[in-house]
């Protein structure tokens, strides 16, 4: 399928188990955003942070509160919480 324009990558490509890129240097900008439109949204940085916190209809691009994290709560049907 090489010459078929339809796809960006060959299969040799796609399952390829060559070492993954990196990019070096300076990544203050690269973000990953969590979230949908309408519904506020936090981003999870290149260096792994919580930023960009956008809730309750307020802007906050740059915004880092370097004390955040995220938590889940569970509890078993014994009635036992497990976090």
């Amino acid at each position: 399928m090489m010459g078929d324009s339809r796809y960006r990558y060959t299969k040799k490509e796609l399952y390829d188990f060559s070492p993954q890129r990196s990019f070096k240097g300076d990544a203050r900008e690269a973000a990953f955003l969590l979230g949908g439109i309408g519904t506020g949204n936090v981003s999870i940085g290149a260096r792994g942070e919580l930023r960009d916190w956008e809730i309750f209809n307020s802007p906050g691009k740059g915004n880092i509160l370097p004390y955040s994290f995220f938590a889940i709560r569970t509890q078993s049907e014994k009635g036992e919480v497990v976090t």
